[in-house]
């Protein structure tokens, strides 16, 4: 159970006298048992013959003692006849003194070891081995009993989740290289055999290259990727300021990112009220490019509360619009690559999850190292629209349902609004919420500590493969894992001490990073959540490479990016008549900086979207003009 147990000196002696002890008791025993055999007939006497078959065999090995009675057991043998043979009578012995040998040997070996070092007395232990598979085996079939068997989170373990513990969620910690996606390929392969629906994020396009069709692959960047009809996913006026709120960043002063996303959710409206269940992303983005009074007219009709910042248009107003057409090069991107698409070509996130068994069950979220801010945008989101409609009464709790979420570095997408509800709600309606994160600090600093901490209590299974040194290997060593009760005996002066209780941890943090990841054969990790501890290997999954793990949208090699779709480039589904978008900028009426202002400025750096901010407070000298932004 315990690699290096530690015992006391032992007593070679103790250990001798007892093995002996104990073989004979069970040679006389076990022969006598089988002396009452009615083999070839009932036999009797059983005392006068052990005593000769003892003499016979001694005397073969010291010839000068027992020399009479040996000899004379030895003859009467010879004498027997048919039915009787020798071998029916001295058999017996020898099956009665090959059993008491070995059990002697044992029990000998057993008693000349020492007492144990410490004895566990209560909290968790650590498994390894054959034996934390056995242990897992037992607990898992414990859990099943009260529940269904789940997948195998590896062909070559004996055991299986629960369904119960499938609901319950899943956190994996590991740093860079640790094996975290060597967890999770055995995982999400079971899960596609079993028939399940699965979102997975795939931060590097790893999943992409190697996971067989048929899957949904969403990426604004990439040739291959559907285009999201975001016209059938955002529908009402709360969708439309979710969607807002993802696409304008949050900024130093809540007045001008929240006036901005005031605009642009009543632009959202008005295209729900004016094109329902068509509009684009290149209409969206020509909408919310218009002139002042386009949009002051828009503002009055579909966000009437907002209507004050037109009201006395001004320094504050041209500061908001500032900040807007700042935010809109993200509505842009997306107008560029998914603002016309073949019918075939458009997805719908609500009538995927909607749709008990759709042809494609898998969908995989492609993040981007090069496109951080883009890929952080429509991630946000596409899982906050996707948590917020399973956390509606309109996606009932089912105990059928099998929706997977394998999100891998998952700190990389950013806050994703709503999700803890995910895991909360989640649960009753079939979601199963597997997250991979590198430390803990990334999830604390983006949902704060208290989520952080309330995720890892709620959460039913946790797996760790290496993690290096610092705050969370201490947090999981000292928190998550815990401590144990010991009784600890010692040796002073060669006397034997009585046992003292201490309460060391688990296991060490060092050994998080120094025991654990990858080894030879495979990914060693901590399986956490079955009371006990394991340690498990994970044997390696072939990877095979499919196919390139992006290809380059045709936007992207425009040589002149900056251009958006026009309504040269009919809308497919020939509903809609989309206004000019080609080259469009936003109509900003801009004051003039004063030469203190722009020497701030350039000694700052400061960005467009940040000096409207700075400069909401505007001097008296400054006058009004019309500016198109270089």
């Amino acid at each position: 159970m315990h690699k290096g147990e530690k015992r006391l000196p032992g007593d070679l002696g103790f250990g001798l006298i007892l093995g002996c002890l104990t073989s004979v008791i069970i040679f006389v025993g076990l022969s006598w048992l089988l002396w009452q055999i009615p083999f070839p007939f009932k036999m009797g006497n059983y005392l006068d013959h052990l005593l000769g078959w003892l003499s016979m065999e001694i005397n073969s090995l010291i010839p000068l003692i027992f020399k009479d009675r040996g000899h004379g057991y030895l003859f009467y043998l010879a004498q027997l006849r048919d039915p009787v043979q020798p071998w029916m009578l001295v058999s017996r012995f020898y099956v009665a003194l090959a059993a008491a040998g070995l059990f002697g040997i044992l029990v000998g070996y057993i008693g000349s070891r020492g007492q144990l070092t410490e004895r566990h007395i209560a909290g968790r232990q650590l498994h390894e081995g054959q034996a934390a598979l056995r242990f897992m085996a037992r607990r898992a079939k414990i859990l099943a009993e009260a529940s269904e068997p789940g997948l195998r989170l590896h062909p070559s373990f004996n055991w299986q989740l629960s369904i119960d513990r499938e609901t319950r969620h899943t956190l994996v910690w590991g740093s860079p290289g640790g094996g975290k996606t060597q967890i999770l390929i055995p995982w999400i392969r079971a899960a596609r055999a079993r028939g399940d629906k699965l979102i997975i994020f795939d931060n590097k396009g790893d999943f992409t290259s190697w996971l067989p069709d048929p899957f949904i692959l969403v990426a604004p960047w990439d040739s291959r990727s559907v285009v999201w009809d975001v016209a059938k996913d955002c529908r009402n006026q709360q969708d439309a300021r979710e969607l807002a709120a993802r696409l304008i960043a949050d900024g130093h002063d809540p007045l001008w990112h929240m006036s901005a996303r005031q605009i642009l959710t009543a632009v959202i409206i008005r295209l729900q009220r004016e094109q329902p269940g068509v509009w684009t992303w290149a209409s969206l983005y020509s909408k919310a490019c218009g002139s002042q009074d386009e949009l002051m007219q828009t503002v009055k009709l579909y966000m009437p509360e907002a209507r004050h910042l037109f009201e006395s248009p001004g320094k504050t107003t041209q500061s908001v619009l500032i900040n807007l057409g700042s935010n809109l090069s993200m509505v842009g991107t997306l107008a560029a690559a998914w603002g016309a698409a073949e019918p075939k070509k458009m997805f719908s996130f609500s009538n995927w999850l909607m749709t008990e068994s759709p042809k494609r069950r898998t969908i995989v979220l492609q993040g981007s190292g090069r496109y951080i801010e883009l890929a952080r945008a429509y991630l946000q989101s596409v899982l906050t629209l996707v948590s917020s409609r399973i956390n509606s009464p309109q996606f009932p709790d089912s105990n059928k349902r099998r929706l997977w979420f394998f999100l891998d570095e998952f700190p990389q997408l950013g806050l994703i609004k709503d999700f803890s509800p995910l895991l909360e709600i989640g649960r009753s309606k079939g979601v199963r919420v597997v997250i991979g994160a590198q430390d803990t600090e990334q999830i604390k600093n983006l949902y704060g500590e208290h989520t952080a901490d309330s995720w890892t209590s709620m959460v039913g299974t946790q797996i760790v493969v290496r993690v290096n040194p610092g705050s969370t290997a201490n947090i999981l060593a000292k928190e998550i894992i815990g401590t144990r009760t010991v009784d600890r005996v010692i040796v002073h002066k060669g006397k034997v001490e009585p046992p003292q209780r201490e309460y060391p941890l688990v296991i060490e943090p060092a050994q998080l990073g120094e025991d654990l990841g990858p080894t030879k054969n495979g990914v060693r990790a901590l399986v956490l959540g079955f009371n006990d501890v394991a340690m498990l290997d994970w044997p390696f999954s072939e990877i095979p490479k499919l196919r390139p793990s992006s290809v380059p949208a045709s936007w992207l090699l425009n040589s002149n990016n900056s251009e958006r779709p026009s309504s040269e480039n009919q809308d497919p589904r020939g509903k809609i008549d989309e206004p000019q978008v080609k080259n469009l900028k936003p109509h900003l009426k801009l004051r003039l900086a004063s030469s203190s202002e722009l020497s701030k400025m350039a000694a700052t750096g400061t960005t467009l979207n940040i000096a409207a901010e700075d400069l909401s407070d505007f001097s008296d000298t400054a006058k009004g003009g019309t500016h198109e932004p270089r």
